[in-house]
């Protein structure tokens, strides 16, 4: 996938419902001192719940990011929305389509969640993950809020 790279002082994120993945994109985006907005919200989040804030950032000339937001309301034109589920289902893991827009390389702990959150445990063992790093990415996963079992 080619994305252009956007300023990390320019753009603005509304993180979606939680899992292991979503909790990883928003620690690369606080390390990476991106602007982010983040409700906890639960599995199918709409981008409706950040309404207000996406309101300010389209009047700051912000760049607005939405991931894995069900897109419930008119998005401004410029958005751009990092999703891999349902009819973007073809996309790259949404974290790493995020590293791509942040012009990062993807650590192994990254490749293995995104294996984890594509493919679940198949995925990551087809990388050569060993019996500890699926264990590792499982329980951060599950112990992610609001992840529901």
């Amino acid at each position: 996938m080619t994305t252009s790279r956007l300023s990390n002082n320019n753009m603005v994120v509304f993180a979606g419902g939680y899992d292991g993945e979503m909790v990883e994109i928003i620690n690369i985006c606080q390390e990476a001192g991106v602007e982010i907005f983040d409700k906890h919200l639960g599995w199918g989040a709409a981008a409706s719940a950040y309404s207000e804030e996406i309101a300010a950032a389209v009047s700051e000339n912000k760049q607005v990011v939405f991931i894995e937001l069900a897109l419930d309301i008119e998005l401004p034109e410029t958005a751009i929305v990092v999703d891999h589920h349902n009819e973007m289902s073809g996309r790259p893991a949404s974290i790493l389509q995020v590293l791509d827009l942040l012009g990062l390389e993807p650590t192994r702990w990254q490749q293995l969640v995104a294996a984890n959150d594509c493919g679940y445990i198949p995925a990551m063992l087809s990388m050569g993950a060993t019996p500890e790093e699926v264990a590792a990415v499982r329980l951060a996963d599950r112990s992610a809020p609001g992840y529901y079992t």
